[in-house]
């Protein structure tokens, strides 16, 4: 069995790389939420469920800026044998050298940015740049 969410940020960051501009990848929730935390912090253009052939896939529409890609890296923290959790004070400063780290929190999953103003702490999920 594959964990989801690194598996889908991972196909993100080679889509990337091979210069794609679509991605398909099939539904969860959680791979949802993490996609549309990316939309929201400008690192993909957009992201829809959508059915294709009787299954339910999730649609990511990749982000060039002046032909860079908009993620270049991504190190997934937790994992399903070794989990990482960061209090209100440690989500802020868990993006360290990377620009975005996402937490899932007691209230769905958002950004360490988002997750410090609402001064709440979670699981760190991954970080991105």
């Amino acid at each position: 069995m594959t964990y989801p969410v690194a598996s889908f940020l991972i196909q993100i960051k080679n889509a990337y790389m091979a210069n794609k501009n679509e991605l398909s990848f099939p539904y969860s929730k959680i791979v949802l939420s993490i996609g549309k935390v990316l939309k929201d912090e400008g690192y993909i253009k957009d992201i829809k469920e959508e059915k294709v052939e009787g299954r339910q896939i999730v649609k990511v529409t990749l982000l060039y800026r002046k032909n860079e890609a908009a993620l270049t890296d991504v190190k997934i923290i937790s994992k399903p044998s070794v989990h990482t959790y960061v209090n209100k004070v440690k989500a802020r400063t868990s993006a360290t050298k990377y620009d975005l780290a996402i937490v899932s929190t007691n209230q769905g999953i958002m950004s360490n940015r988002k997750a410090t103003k609402l001064g709440i702490g979670g699981e760190l999920l991954a970080r991105v740049s």
